[in-house]
């Protein structure tokens, strides 16, 4: 995110919650409305937006699939699918930068992703194929530099 104050952290992050949008998105229009929370969801929710313009559902749904557990009864990616998406995306599983790939997921357990989790996730950040995200990576990785970035990171796998 660029240079912001926690003011408009707080509104990009409330905004992107409530309209299940990503950041970026979310940012854009809050600028827009010179950063007015009602009325940038009131426009969003007014106007037809194609929010996944950038991410294909279908296609976050294939992905999610590649990685989804056999053995798992749920619809999710276990700890055996979750280390093959780190070997796919270039990184080791302990790597910090999954920290953040789940925090934009709003994964709510260490170790597994439910099929809503990934999908949010891959549409905050904007991809439909793990060759994007592992483009993303280095992006990712600077959220952990940022302060603030830092601390939901942190707070969120504090969580668990």
């Amino acid at each position: 995110m660029p240079a912001l104050n926690k003011s408009q952290k707080d509104k990009v992050k409330r905004f992107a919650s409530v309209a299940d949008a990503p950041e970026d998105l979310a940012l854009k229009i809050l600028k827009e409305v010179k950063w007015d929370l009602e009325v940038g969801l009131e426009i969003f929710f007014s106007t037809p937006m194609d929010v996944g313009s950038r991410a294909d559902a279908s296609a976050i749904d294939a992905m999610f699939e590649s990685y989804r557990s056999e053995d798992a009864d749920e619809d999710v990616i276990d700890a055996s699918g979750i280390e093959r998406f780190c070997a796919d995306l270039g990184i080791d599983a302990m790597d910090p930068v999954i920290l953040v790939i789940s925090c934009r997921m709003r994964a709510a357990n260490m170790g597994v992703y439910t099929r809503e989790e990934f999908r949010r996730g891959m549409r905050d950040v904007g991809v439909d194929a793990t060759s994007k995200l592992r483009a993303l990576v280095p992006e990712l990785r600077e959220d952990l530099e940022d302060p603030d970035e830092f601390k939901e990171v942190y707070e969120s796998s504090f969580a668990f």
